[in-house]
């Protein structure tokens, strides 16, 4: 089977709700069936919701989606949209009394000095859920991806858009491993098999990283889901993660600093045995894939 974007594996669906006027917007991936799931953290400025369920000693075994969003930490509180929509469809974690939707999420700092208002709203977040499908993933500067940027540190005349982007493949072994990535960093992007810089320049000294730190709070920090068919533990949920993030540190530099948020979550949705290095490998090639193209379809 031939796979293109992180919608190919059974299982999973993606939803965006996009605010074109407020540069911001919701994504969301729904695991039919619910994931096992792990993240890894590595910058300095996460803002995230129920990411601790995802750790192997809680009590909850499977999350049933995972959402994405811009307005900083005041994004947050629009994943009660998701959780309405799941449970409107009687999903969740059975307590014996109500079923919980288990929903973990991140955010971007998305914004800008005309855009204090614009901050995703609960009822955006229930459209983005409620029109995820299974078929082709819009890309580009569109739902949590609107308002996101790259290059942040080398100023305003540098910087270009970010956004959202999903590419798939199996791994020799006949895993299916699948990459959406929200690229918004501080840093520039580097495409090493170019051999060149795509946004910003190797010059970091005249950068805004030296010279002008009250402006370190511009839009910054990198999402990234990853999907699977195999069947993964939390601990091997996690070990992906931490190997995927070896995909941003290619191609944005620098990356993971104390101005981003970094984070990887990988679902895990099939019965199939797989490799954990195997694919942790392909996860961390396809981070950078969707890195580079995230790019070239919001700047094209």
């Amino acid at each position: 089977m031939s796979m293109r974007q992180i919608t190919d594996l059974p299982g999973i669906r993606v939803g965006h709700a996009t605010d074109r006027e407020g540069r911001t917007g919701c994504t969301v991936i729904l695991c039919d069936g619910g994931a096992v799931a792990g993240a890894d953290i590595r910058g300095s400025a996460p803002g995230t919701v129920e990411i601790e369920v995802l750790k192997p000693v809680r009590l909850v075994p499977k999350i049933d989606g995972l959402f994405f969003t811009g307005g900083s930490a005041l994004g947050l509180p629009a994943v009660k949209g998701v959780q309405d929509y799941f449970q409107e469809q009687g999903v969740g974690y059975d307590t014996g009394f109500r079923k919980i939707p288990i929903v973990p999420g991140a955010v971007i700092y998305d914004i800008g000095p005309d855009e204090e208002d614009a901050i995703p709203s609960a009822e955006m977040a229930y459209q983005a859920a409620q029109s995820a499908t299974e078929e082709p993933v819009d890309e580009g500067t569109v739902g949590a991806g609107t308002g996101a940027t790259l290059g942040n540190m080398f100023g305003h005349s540098a910087t270009r858009r970010g956004g959202v982007a999903t590419v798939a493949d199996t791994t020799p072994d006949g895993i299916r491993v699948g990459v959406l990535v929200v690229a918004n960093a501080f840093g520039g992007v580097y495409d090493p098999e170019q051999g060149r810089w795509i946004v910003g320049h190797e010059n970091y000294d005249q950068s805004l990283l030296y010279k002008d730190p009250e402006q370190l709070w511009s839009s910054n920090t990198t999402l990234v889901a990853v999907g699977t068919d195999a069947a993964l533990t939390k601990e091997q949920c996690i070990k992906v993660a931490e190997m995927s993030q070896n995909g941003i540190a290619r191609v944005i530099r620098p990356s993971h600093t104390m101005f981003d948020g970094d984070l990887s979550v990988v679902l895990s949705l099939g019965s199939q045995e797989g490799e954990v290095n195997g694919i942790g490998y392909l996860a961390a090639e396809l981070t950078s894939r969707a890195i580079l193209r995230s790019v070239e379809l919001s700047n094209g």
